[in-house]
């Protein structure tokens, strides 16, 4: 599931997440879990690692979407 991370012999894929609060302030990327995060920035990645000479990942496109409770 590459929402979460993908693997296969060659590669691995991560996705990572950051969030701020009202400072704008970043906190430290950490490997993405489904779950709360509370924040009032945030800022996701894929992180690709490529092991091997056969293979060549490509993101066409990362997209994330936050729900806000009223």
């Amino acid at each position: 599931d590459l929402y979460m991370s993908a693997t296969g012999q060659d590669y691995d894929v991560k996705i990572q997440v950051r969030v701020a609060q009202d400072d704008g302030v970043y906190g430290d990327w950490q490997d993405y879990i489904p779950g709360t995060y509370i924040g009032r920035y945030f800022d996701m990645r894929a992180v690709f690692h490529n092991y091997g000479t056969e293979s060549c990942l490509i993101c066409d496109a990362l997209t994330f979407a936050v729900d806000v409770p009223a």
